[in-house]
């Protein structure tokens, strides 16, 4: 999984939120209170928030991990797609497509 791939997770899951209400932080908010939080330093956000490099978690958690998605507005655990779209709901005709494929 790449950046690309964690901001389109990021897109998802920040339009599921908005629809709940939640009320996102401006970006100098967000970008103070995650340093914060995860008591990182300017050098340390930037590294674990950058566009370029997704394989630096901003923070090991449990087994998983946390990553920086500013441009979002969100901290989230590494999702995958299929744990934040409900295909078969939101997508039918590719579950049909991807049925015909299989057979």
């Amino acid at each position: 999984m790449d950046r690309a791939y964690f901001e389109a997770v990021g897109n998802v899951l920040q339009d599921y939120l908005k629809k709940s209400g939640f009320k996102f932080l401006k970006p100098n908010e967000y970008k103070k209170k995650v340093m914060q939080k995860l008591s990182l330093d300017q050098n340390e956000y930037i590294h674990r928030s950058s566009y370029d490099d997704i394989n630096a978690p901003a923070f090991p958690i449990g087994s998983g991990t946390l990553y920086l998605l500013p441009k979002q507005g969100v901290v989230s655990l590494p999702y995958k797609m299929t744990q934040v779209v409900n295909y078969k709901k939101d997508y039918p005709k590719y579950i049909l497509i991807q049925e015909s494929i299989a057979l």
